[in-house]
């Protein structure tokens, strides 16, 4: 199916399709757009897009011509992970999709992919906004990696979110996580949410030499971690908002590794009370 262009599915109202698909993968494929209708799969959880040419997603599309704003129907019903990876040619401006990601803003309930508690972006070169409707206010765990494109304009993260992971180049957020912080893409005026949940964070490749900007407003992080950052470099002071961190983790980072080695204030006055270099059996207990 490598040269497939179209994608059809046989739904028919009152009809019910694969009922127990639970996990699909499509790779590699020349799909302009998802088949109409793939939202309605009831017990779908898990779905991995990979080297795909969409340039939009398309994701909320129930039948031909027929949008959420026009119907009462829930998108991907039980869907619990997304995975989106390879799709050079993905570049939604964030401008393009007005829809609401809830049916009722008051009660949250979700109204598209409301189960949806887990979700990775990877190499989409293009891509310039994550698209709000991905952020559900279900999600828990979010991993962007190799989106150089992105830029200030995003969405805030869901307030639930347990587990962020930004690896390699990740446009304006390798620098500064300050969009999915404050108001943006079908957010509020003003996001008042302090994420008491983000309890994990890691960065991974990146070629910036200090924390981005707006992690100090991270308060509630316990796991922090860092791979291959080799010009990153801070102190203990730098971690001074984080009264609940217990484990730092640092890998293939040689000037905070030559640092934690030298001692230099990691052990005496850090609040840290597990450091963990290159996961080798090298760890460093404050004393």
């Amino acid at each position: 199916m490598e040269q497939c262009e179209e994608w059809h599915l046989p739904f028919r109202r009152g009809v019910e399709i694969f009922p127990k698909l639970r996990t699909l993968t499509v790779h590699d494929l020349k799909l302009q757009m998802l088949p109409p209708g793939l939202g309605k799969l009831k017990s779908l959880e898990e779905l991995e897009l990979q080297n795909m040419e969409f340039r939009g997603l398309k994701l909320f599309q129930i039948d031909d011509n027929v949008t959420l704003s026009a119907q009462e129907v829930a998108v991907f019903p039980v869907l619990k992970k997304l995975t989106l990876s390879g799709m050079p040619e993905w570049e939604e401006q964030g401008d393009e999709i007005k829809l609401p990601i809830r049916r009722d803003e008051e009660a949250g309930e979700g109204f598209i992919m409301p189960c949806l508690c887990e979700l990775v972006i990877w190499r989409c070169p293009k891509l310039k906004v994550v698209p709000h409707y991905l952020f559900s206010p279900a999600l828990r765990s979010l991993k962007i990696s190799r989106c150089p494109q992105l830029t200030g304009r995003q969405p805030c993260l869901p307030p639930l979110l347990e587990k962020l992971e930004l690896w390699l180049d990740t446009g304006i957020l390798s620098k500064s996580i300050l969009p999915l912080l404050i108001s943006g893409i079908g957010s509020p005026d003003h996001n008042e949410n302090d994420y008491p949940n983000l309890h994990s964070f890691s960065i991974s490749d990146s070629e910036e030499s200090s924390l981005p900007q707006g992690f100090n407003q991270l308060t509630a992080i316990q796991t922090l971690r860092f791979w291959s950052c080799e010009f990153l470099d801070f102190t203990p002071e730098d971690l001074k908002h984080l009264p609940m961190l217990q484990r730092l983790g640092i890998r293939n980072c040689p000037i905070l590794e030559e640092r934690c080695r030298k001692r230099e204030s990691w052990t005496t006055n850090s609040h840290i009370p597990k450091i963990e270099l290159n996961w080798r059996g090298d760890e460093l207990i404050p004393e």
